[in-house]
């Protein structure tokens, strides 16, 4: 079979030839017919390989070569698309061919359509409108295309076709702005208008190539873009909803302060057709009015708007009638649409403005009064918890006076000031918000405590005392008895204001009179401990008084602890605890602190919850809500710390405190919430009590509880040694392998496969020796029981312990020879039946990635693993990483890494991931090519490892490919 690269020397031949013959092109279809990579490699391009001639065009037409491109886009690949874009550059200097094939194939496939609008692109202007037809064909439909597709071509084609026929350029360009509702949409606002395009791509459509014919006809594309407008108008809004919806709320003010518009394609426009006026004013004022003609010919609102901001740039004075047209007309005043707009325009073009005008605008000013007072004085004092007073009322008029008056505050700067003033607002309550913006008392920030009868520097001031005072008179936080809208409650907004000032002053509140604390009523008793947990979890608190929480939190449980409705109180109660065992605000722990913490988790334990148990949640993510749950893990940890650093107290009785909560919460709670923990934090419990383990195991892990403690322990938790020896002889592992389910469909989240994790306790265990110290058979029964993709899974959780033997210097040859000895009876058994271990092979060829063993092993293995796996290796490791490793392990084994590579070579990254290995190939080739002792085999093979490179079209080693079979013919 000839390589590669000695048929490409014959096509590159043939590719040259400008005017080829009838046995030309027989003579090539003999070369490339049924061969994609030939074939692409014949209409490929790159820098040192052209294309071919543009005189082939018409013979590889006749010769059906072309008819293919017709096919639906499934049957369409790189090989049809290197024909298109053969036939787009062949355009240049073979038009009428070109225009022939264009008129005669229907391509169904968008990357080919956009090939052929390209290729029209290419055309002389006096042939483009020969087959311009087809764009119409190809946008005949509304539906979303692909802009690098199909919609660049297409808008370089508008351009072309603009030179010899302007009307049908903007036609054209019409079409391609297009903007509709979907047809399962009604709301024209409030649903997103879409195009042909993404939003950015579209946005690129007008401002390169749509913008580069209106700087030549601006009046006719501000005429293209307002139909597009109002068209969707009125197709897509009903005309009730018109006259409000079309003024497009603050679209200006944004683009105009360069923010972000994301909202839809139309905002787009807006923005393109303001660009056309400001280019209008600055390259021909004259022609302006014509453009804000265009302007009020249209009814919808957002034409107004951007009339007013257009004519801010206005320099001839001739306008100044207009300006003070629109400035003087007391409906653009009151207009709450245009406010904007109208106001900044008065501010630019204060100069032009008559004396007339300026009072009439101040008139009106004063004049801004409540639209409803009634309602206003309902909502204050709804929102304020007093009567409004007519104080009130003026307050907020001046205020909505300032607030007008703010865009034009430089040229009224008296009137601003005294409003402002006189409202009691600042310059930060008036001004606009930005889009985007996040200010106080927003929902972003601080909107919890909106509606607070108290702020938080007011309840900042009082004493504890007071505060606790205030909290206690629920008069204090009265709900209005009218209805109406409120973003909280007036209890709920003081509750989380009262949480932020605990979090603020946690040392003086933890300190305050026990009573006055549990005296408070329950959702203030909850925010404290809040506060106070938050306090904690975010920075260390210097000194911080635990014995005094400690001794809050035993009176809480004291009155409440039988309540199971004071649950969110306990929840943040427990979080404070937790926190002490955390590094950053750790307590100090004495004998009488373990008793006092103790005493206060057991009855929560023991309390019964309100909510339920449900199964579709996860037993760990029930326990994360729940107090009794929270409380139990409290209490393992309280006896670790015991045993740990109290052994003595521990013996004597701690112990026996401990095993009686283990036994209620096993015999008597069993609620997943707590029994999940034996799962979760198996090992632990191990640690602290085995015998309490041991002497309870058939219960911990009856079939009644199974689900919940043995799949909790391997999805959530860890084997240490001791505990896997104790499971595994009393044939808990066993019996969890005879439950691995028979098929193969994959988990969305291998956290709830406990098959896959019962595969990595298997292989901690062998991997760190535990199985060889009892002569385990655990790990065959496993691989006997386990199916193919488990195995893999298997397989790969090996190699994540890898990097530690090499990284750490932990080269324990013990567990290098386990290692061995895995992988070499892996491979002796699944080449029996290599078919049935395809997954498991695949892995196992990854385990060159961070290998421990000597290069000439690894890749000798590799390589048998590949042979079993037919070349093909395990996505999770990689194509890149796997030949970066294998060139890693190549030096003096040069011969089995490149056939390593060889084998490996059709995987389907291994063309994508080219760059991500380059460096390392080439250097390996390299190294090969310039040796002085390389054998003839090793240049032999790295020669054909080249030209397979060659078939993927990576062409970057061609030149190296000749050196190695002159330097291979030379040798014996």
């Amino acid at each position: 079979m000839r390589s590669f690269y000695e048929i490409a020397t014959e096509l590159d031949i043939l590719k040259s030839i400008y005017n080829p013959a009838k046995e030309d092109i027989e003579k090539l279809l003999r070369i490339i017919k049924g061969d994609g990579e030939l074939t692409c490699y014949f209409y490929e391009e790159d820098e040192d390989m052209p294309r071919p001639a543009a005189g082939w065009v018409k013979l590889l037409e006749e010769y059906g070569e072309f008819e293919e491109l017709a096919n639906i886009s499934e049957e369409i690949g790189k090989v049809q698309w290197l024909k298109a874009k053969y036939i787009a550059e062949s355009a240049k200097e073979k038009p009428e061919e070109v225009i022939k094939i264009i008129n005669s194939v229907k391509p169904k496939d968008e990357h080919i359509q956009g090939m052929f609008l390209e290729a029209l692109v290419n055309v002389p202007n006096e042939d483009v409108e020969k087959a311009d037809w087809i764009f119409w064909q190809y946008f005949k439909e509304r539906k979303f295309n692909i802009w690098y597709f199909i919609g660049e071509n297409a808008a370089k084609l508008i351009l072309k076709i603009s030179e010899v026929n302007p009307d049908k350029a903007f036609a054209m360009a019409k079409e391609l702005l297009e903007v509709w509702l979907p047809e399962n949409k009604k709301d024209g606002y409030f649903q997103e208008p879409v195009a042909r395009f993404e939003d950015y791509q579209y946005e690129e459509l007008l401002k390169k190539n749509f913008k580069e014919l209106w700087e030549k006809y601006p009046i006719r594309a501000t005429k293209a873009l307002t139909e597009i407008i109002s068209y969707y108008f009125e197709k897509f809004v009903s005309k009730e909803e018109r006259e409000y919806k079309s003024y497009f709320y603050s679209v200006i003010r944004d683009f105009e302060e360069d923010e972000p518009l994301g909202r839809h394609h139309l905002t787009t426009l807006v923005k393109a057709i303001c660009e056309i006026g400001k280019y209008v004013i600055e390259s021909n004022e004259r022609t302006a009015e014509n453009f804000f003609e265009v302007l009020r010919s249209r009814e919808e609102g957002i034409f107004k708007r951007i009339e007013l901001y257009v004519l801010r740039f206005v320099k001839d004075k001739s306008y100044a009638g207009r300006v003070n047209e629109l400035i003087g007309d007391k409906k653009n005043f009151d207009n709450e649409y245009i406010s904007f707009d109208y106001g900044h325009l008065l501010r630019d073009k204060f100069k032009w403005i008559t004396e007339e005008n300026k009072k009439l605008y101040e008139r009106w000013i004063r004049e801004l009064k409540v639209d409803d007072e009634e309602d206003y004085r309902k909502r204050f004092e709804k929102y304020r918890g007093r009567k409004c007073e007519d104080k009130d009322i003026e307050a907020f008029e001046n205020g909505l006076r300032a607030t007008r008056l703010y865009p034009v505050r430089a040229v009224f700067p008296e009137l601003y000031t005294d409003f402002k003033e006189k409202s009691g607002w600042s310059d930060e309550d008036i001004r606009p918000w930005r889009a985007g913006e996040v200010r106080e008392g927003s929902w972003s920030e601080g909107s919890w405590s909106e509606g607070s009868p108290k702020t938080k520097e007011e309840m900042l001031e009082m004493s504890v005392k007071d505060v606790f005072e205030f909290l206690r008179n629920p008069e204090n936080y009265k709900e209005p008895k009218d209805g109406g809208y409120r973003p909280n409650s007036v209890a709920s907004a003081l509750a989380y204001t009262f949480q932020q000032v605990v979090k603020e002053k946690q040392c003086e509140y933890i300190n305050a009179e026990i009573n006055e604390v549990i005296e408070l009523p329950e959702r203030f008793l909850s925010k404290y401990f809040y506060g106070l947990s938050e306090a904690l979890g975010k920075r260390r608190v210097e000194d911080f008084p635990w014995e005094r929480l400690l001794t809050v939190a035993r009176a809480v449980v004291d009155r409440y602890g039988q309540d199971a409705k004071y649950g969110n109180v306990f929840n943040p109660m427990l979080n404070c605890i937790r926190e002490g065992f955390e590094k950053q605000n750790k307590i100090e722990f004495s004998e009488c602190i373990l008793d006092s913490i103790y005493e206060i988790i057991k009855p929560l334990i023991e309390l019964k919850e309100e909510k339920e148990d449900t199964l579709e949640q996860d037993p760990v993510q029930k326990r994360c809500n729940s107090f009794t749950g929270d409380a139990f893990l409290i209490c393992l940890s309280l006896g670790i710390i015991c045993r740990r650093d109290f052994l003595p107290k521990f013996e004597r009785d701690f112990r026996e405190k401990i095993r009686e909560i283990f036994d209620k919460v096993l015999n008597n709670i069993r609620t997943d919430r707590t029994l999940c923990t034996f799962g979760s934090d198996f090992a632990r419990i191990y640690w602290l009590d085995a015998e309490w383990v041991e002497s309870n195991i058939e219960e911990i892990l009856s079939e009644e509880l199974w689900s919940i403690v043995w799949n909790t322990y391997l999805i959530w938790g860890r084997p240490s040694r001791d505990l896997f020896r104790f499971l595994d002889a009393k044939g808990i592992y066993d019996r969890a392998i005879g439950l691995i389910e028979k098929s193969e469909n994959e988990v969305k989240d291998s956290r709830e496969d406990p098959d896959k994790k019962l595969a990595n306790h298997i292989v901690i265990a062998y991997f760190n020796g535990w199985l060889e110290e009892d002569q385990s058979q655990i790990l065959e029964r496993f691989l006997e029981k386990a199916h193919d993709k488990l195995r893999g899974r298997a397989a790969r959780f090996f190699t994540t312990g890898f990097k530690s033997i090499k990284e750490e210097e932990r080269h324990d040859e013990h567990t290098v020879s386990r290692l061995r000895t895995y992988w070499e009876s892996r491979l002796e058994a699944i080449s029996q039946e290599p078919e049935a271990h395809l997954e498991e092979a695949k892995a196992l060829a990854c385990w060159v990635v961070d290998s421990p063993f000597p290069a000439e092993e690894t890749l000798r293995l590799v390589g048998e693993s590949l042979k079993i796996s037919g070349g093909k290796i395990g996505r999770t490791r990689g194509v890149h990483n796997f030949i970066n490793s294998v060139c890693d392990f190549a030096k003096g084994n040069e011969l089995q890494a490149v056939r390593c590579i060889r084998k490996m070579i059709n995987n389907e990254n291994v063309a994508i991931h080219f760059t991500f290995y380059e460096e390392k190939l080439t250097e390996l080739i390299n190294s090969i090519l310039k040796s002085s002792d390389t054998s003839k085999e090793l240049l032999q093979e790295t020669a054909k490892l080249v030209d397979e490179f060659g078939r993927l079209h990576k062409y970057e080693y061609r030149d190296i490919y000749g050196k190695l079979v002159e330097k291979s013919k030379r040798m014996k």
